[in-house]
């Protein structure tokens, strides 16, 4: 842990996180594309699963589970 009392380093907080497992809903491909760059590099490894819009959400989050 950092020098803060409860607060993690960047590489400890990826560690905690490997394996997530991410509903991301973004209607928008460059924000999509974007964002999972962004957790991709940020937390390995990272499962991803993309819907466009809320009633996909609700659909993916009724047959699957997320963290």
């Amino acid at each position: 842990m950092d020098n803060q009392e409860g607060a993690f380093s960047r590489e400890e907080l990826a560690q905690k996180l490997a394996g997530l497992k991410v509903l991301l809903v973004e209607d928008n491909q460059f924000n999509i594309m974007i964002l999972e760059e962004e957790l991709e590099d940020a937390i390995e490894p990272i499962s991803i699963t993309v819907a466009n819009n809320g009633a996909d959400a609700v659909e993916l989050v009724k047959a699957q589970d997320f963290d």
